[in-house]
């Protein structure tokens, strides 16, 4: 604070002052009135009764704006299911079985990563890499893929090699498992 010679009264620093009169700063607003009001776990779900969902690859979309019962998603943080209503969430993709429940019957899509979009208005868009129906998966390709992948993680020499290896072990390994097989 700099009080002035002629007055005598004290005052904000010029930059404050400016910058307060241009309302860059404002104060004495509680934070809380700056937080969006978004629905949280605990409140009342409300609204549509069917979740809308988007299922597309980069080559074709598989479901566009389809009303569906529920997903079960793949995220890197874990298998979580999606309602109508369900909070706003953004997901990365790990290999893995997407389960989707349309008219009472499962349709099963096997995808090998890419993200997922759930938002508030109970729509959800997945942008998959790739998205396989299950029953397209070839068993003995995979077992052979874990072992291919295994060698040539064993014999990387260089980082992009074992990235490389790294993801399509995880891959193979995903896909034996929503099979039922043993790698």
């Amino acid at each position: 604070v700099v009080s002035t010679q002629s007055t005598g009264k004290k005052m904000l620093p010029l930059l404050t002052r400016g910058l307060r009169s241009k309302r860059l700063i404002k104060f004495n607003k509680p934070a809380i009135n700056r937080v969006p009001k978004t629905r949280g776990y605990a409140q009342e779900a409300s609204g549509p009764v069917q979740l809308k969902l988007t299922l597309a690859t980069p080559d074709s979309t598989i479901f566009q704006n389809e009303p569906i019962e529920i997903i079960t998603i793949p995220g890197e943080s874990g298998v979580f299911g999606v309602l109508a209503n369900h909070v706003p969430v953004i997901t990365e993709l790990k290999p893995g079985v997407l389960r989707i429940k349309k008219e009472g019957k499962n349709i099963d899509y096997f995808v090998s990563g890419g993200f997922a979009f759930v938002h508030k208005d109970s729509t959800c868009n997945i942008s998959a890499v790739e998205a396989v129906p299950l029953d397209q998966l070839d068993g003995d390709a995979a077992r052979k893929s874990v072992s291919h992948y295994q060698d040539a993680l064993a014999k990387a020499s260089d980082d992009e090699a074992r990235a490389v290896a790294k993801i399509g072990l995880q891959t193979a390994q995903a896909i034996c498992m929503a099979l039922g097989i043993s790698a």
